[in-house]
């Protein structure tokens, strides 16, 4: 009788303590699900706080893709209005060098005794009229004041085009200039007519 009851004991025992550590795995399962679901609504918290800064940074993009366009613009015109400047600046170089190179012709031939002053007294003794105009015309010569980008082969050309029958070496020779020689803006020049 001593072995039943040491036996039902033992069982006894066993059963409490399989209990104690049902209840305790159960307890530490409920913590487990507790500590789980805790992590989950944390890491929903930054799902949340990370969708909002997304959302931040795509409307930053946006805002800084406008700005890039327009400095694009911006840019664009100021290469436009630069590239104007440079060929306006080159014109006025041009211009200024044309009119040096007049100068220095013009004091050239007034210190050469043997060149003739064909503006004077233009051959066939025709007068010009000293008014500011285009073209003045005679029966054998045409004045011409000259403009921004002319050279001689460009007026002659353009007189041409217009029925005057003359040339860069013949407007050279009535001036008592070479072709190469630069000529300058407000010039006038004698065009002889063929």
């Amino acid at each position: 009788m001593k072995t039943t009851l040491l036996y039902t004991f033992v069982s006894s025992v066993m059963i409490f303590f399989n209990q104690q550590c049902s209840q305790a795995r159960l307890a530490a399962q409920r913590e487990d699900s507790r500590l789980h679901e805790e992590q989950l609504l944390r890491a929903n918290e930054q799902i949340t706080l990370l969708l909002e800064r997304l959302e931040k940074a795509e409307s930053q993009i946006a805002d800084l893709d406008a700005k890039i366009k327009a400095l694009q613009k911006t840019q664009q015109s100021t290469d436009m209005r630069l590239s104007q400047l440079d060929s306006r600046l080159k014109r006025e170089k041009e211009d200024l060098l044309d009119e040096v190179a007049n100068i220095v012709a013009e004091s050239s031939q007034r210190t050469s005794p043997t060149l003739p002053t064909l503006r004077q007294s233009p051959p066939g003794g025709a007068r010009f009229n000293s008014q500011n105009k285009q073209q003045n015309t005679t029966d054998n010569f045409t004045e011409y004041v000259v403009k921004s980008g002319d050279t001689l082969t460009s007026i002659a050309r353009s007189l041409s085009a217009k029925g005057i029958s003359t040339s860069a070496a013949k407007i050279a020779e009535a001036n008592n200039i070479s072709e190469a020689t630069r000529i300058r803006v407000g010039q006038k020049l004698i065009i002889p007519k063929n």
